[in-house]
Order: structure tokens, then C-alpha cells, then sequence
């Protein structure tokens, strides 16, 4: 009887603890999917089999499934199912799929975590941080949250090869003069892998 208890009690904890995870990543998620978009500006660290690149970036989320990503070497620009990958030295822009389905740390940054399993929440005085895994790439991480407000503010990814932390340093409302349509396939030398 004391270990049927003790199994119902872990279920009926693990059960909130589940429903709680699922509720700061729903409000992050809200954070993030605003009827007016949302733009931040990150400074991002990888280290890929001892290679080391650090640079600054800056994302614009019109919604989870259309967001630009801009960097000093590439601007990277999802709408819906087509990713357009442009190169400002060459001057051309690779046109593929874009698999919504699959994991991508664009997902990620977009507020997407159907892929995302919280493991462990801990909480401090300003900040939460959730602990995941994402099975479908094998990798662990962590995702800082502001208690008040629901804004991140970090986020680490680690697998086998790779270690990326991404830091955002400023989280606001998407201006109305954004990026997003700017980047359109005139003017560009066109490399589609569309088949």
C-alpha cells in the first residue's frame, strides 16, 4: 500500500511539475508571438569541434513561422515552409525548404519548443532557469527566463560537436519599418534547392 502511495504521489507531482514547464513556455511563447512581432538583438557564442565564433545578430519574429535573422556574415529569412539564405559577398541567395517539422535553432528563438522536454526548473531571485533536452538532435540545454516578466534572456545548447550560448541584449516590439520584406530575391543571383 506505502508503494502504491508513493507512486501516485511522484505521478501527481511529476504530473504539476509538467503542467507548470508547459506554462512558463506558454507565456514565453506569448512573449515571443505578439500580434506586432518582436525584434532582439543577440550576441551569440559557438565552439564547434574547438572552433571558436562569436558574433552579434539580431532576429525580427513576425510570427512562429515567419522570422529574418541577421548576422555580419549571413541573413537567414524563413516564410513558412521557404528559407531564403542570403550572402551579402556573393551576392547571392540560396532558396530551400524549410522543414517546420524538424528542430532548428530558429524554432528555438521563435518560441517554437514542440520539441523542447523540460528536465528541471530551478528558481532564483530574478531569473527562471529551465533545463531540456531535444531528442530529435541529441542535445541539452538551458533557457534563462525574467520571473516578472517572461522574457528571456539566455540560451545555452549543447551536443557531441557543439556548444552555442545565445544571449539576448535587448527584447522589444518589432518596429513598423522592419527588415522583413526588404529581403526579397530581386537584385540577388537566385541558388534554389527548391525540387
Amino acid at each position: 500500500m506505502t508503494r502504491i502511495f508513493f507512486i501516485i504521489s511522484f505521478l501527481f507531482v511529476t504530473a504539476n511539475l509538467q503542467g507548470f514547464n508547459e506554462s512558463i513556455l506558454d507565456s514565453l511563447a506569448k512573449k515571443l508571438h505578439t500580434a506586432d512581432g518582436v525584434f532582439m538583438e543577440l550576441a551569440i557564442k559557438q565552439n564547434q569541434l574547438g572552433d571558436e565564433w562569436v558574433d552579434t545578430a539580431s532576429i525580427e519574429i513576425l510570427n512562429e513561422n515567419q522570422f529574418l535573422f541577421i548576422s555580419n556574415e549571413q541573413i537567414i529569412k524563413v516564410d513558412i515552409d521557404t528559407i531564403f539564405t542570403f550572402n551579402n559577398v556573393e551576392n547571392n541567395v540560396v532558396v530551400d525548404r524549410y522543414y517546420r517539422e524538424d528542430f532548428s535553432m530558429f524554432k528555438l528563438l521563435a518560441g517554437n519548443f514542440e520539441h523542447v522536454i523540460v528536465k528541471n526548473v530551478k528558481r532564483g531571485i530574478k531569473l527562471l532557469k529551465l533545463d531540456f533536452i531535444i531528442e530529435e538532435i541529441e542535445a541539452e540545454g538551458s533557457i534563462w527566463i525574467t520571473k516578472r516578466k517572461y522574457l528571456p534572456e539566455k540560451i545555452t545548447i549543447i551536443d557531441v560537436d557543439t556548444s552555442i550560448e545565445i544571449t539576448i541584449e535587448s527584447f522589444e516590439v518589432l518596429p513598423v519599418r522592419n527588415n522583413y520584406n526588404a529581403y526579397n530575391l530581386n537584385g540577388w543571383e537566385i541558388i534554389d534547392l527548391r525540387e
